[in-house]
């Protein structure tokens, strides 16, 4: 290999180390996937979602393998009541089954579904005239869409707007950004929908020229993760466009490129300054200079 042709080589490696900002490894807040269900019973009339509308059945509930559910009851004729899920149908309370115990006022409590299917939820005291269907399905398991919409380049000393378009059929529980400004540490953020799908925060303006590695994280109504880029980091460069400059603090990633691009460039040197020396006409000793002609 050349000398010319090694220095190029080192010369890529250097460029490629300039432009190489640190992906964001910050804890991500964790999800809460959760449903309630409000019912009101009576002996005679039922189970409702209000003591206007109770009916034998009750209303359908419907819920996800592994949500988390809370009941809130209320007795609203003044009896004793007990509502359990029979999930083997046989119209008695068994051992494993969810049960709100007696109650004559009101009361709530919560339970995870572990099996797939249609049941009956009863009351424990009535259950031939206070029951309904209770549905636990797989649910939604469709990640959301996550599309960036906001410029790639901002000005020094404006602030930084991170938009992006978040989409599923399910909602949208939250979305959130990571980021590293510079070789700065990894932070995160809550994005606020703003309307229309879209999602938006904004970072401090930078008084000097600097880049933001970013991606976001959604989660939908159902629990799914979606992320955009599905790797890596998106990049917004702070001043020119399209320059990312060199760090000159820290020691992230970009920076410690840069180091370690520049001794591979002095190694290079060493190396074809050897060569060079090695390269000796016909009768020379190694070390001594030959005549001039």
């Amino acid at each position: 290999m050349s000398g010319r042709l090694l220095l190029g080589v080192v010369a890529i490696v250097l460029v490629a180390s300039m432009g190489s900002p640190a992906a964001a490894t910050a804890s991500e807040p964790s999800p809460s996937l959760a449903v309630t269900f409000t019912l009101y019973g009576s002996a005679t009339q039922g189970w409702g979602d209000s003591p206007s509308n109770m009916t034998t059945p009750g209303p359908t509930l419907t819920a996800y393998l592994n949500q988390s559910v809370t009941m809130v009851l209320y007795s609203a004729d003044g009896g004793d009541h007990e509502w359990f899920l029979d999930l083997n149908g046989n119209g008695v309370v068994d051992a494993g089954e969810p049960d709100s115990g007696p109650f004559n006022g009101t009361t709530a409590f919560g339970f995870v579904p572990f099996i797939l299917g249609i049941m009956v939820y009863r009351c424990a005291f009535h259950p031939t005239t206070m029951y309904g269907t209770f549905e636990v399905d797989v649910g939604d398991r469709t990640p959301p869409t996550v599309k960036i919409v906001s410029p790639l380049n901002v000005p020094v000393s404006q602030p930084i707007p991170v938009q992006a378009n978040v989409s599923d059929p399910s909602g949208i529980q939250e979305a959130i950004l990571y980021y590293t400004i510079g070789v700065g540490a990894a932070q995160w953020a809550v994005m606020n929908g703003t309307g229309a799908g879209i999602y938006s925060a904004v970072l401090p303006a930078q008084p000097g020229p600097t880049y933001v590695a970013f991606f976001i994280q959604a989660i939908d109504g159902a629990g799914n993760s979606g992320r955009s880029p599905a790797n890596g980091t998106y990049t917004i460069t702070v001043g020119p466009p399209n320059v990312v400059p060199l760090p000159t603090t820290g020691l992230g990633p970009p920076f410690l490129g840069f180091l370690v691009a520049i001794v591979a460039v002095g190694a290079a040197a060493v190396i074809v300054a050897a060569w060079r020396f090695g390269r000796r006409p016909p009768g020379t000793a190694r070390g001594e200079r030959p005549d001039n002609p």
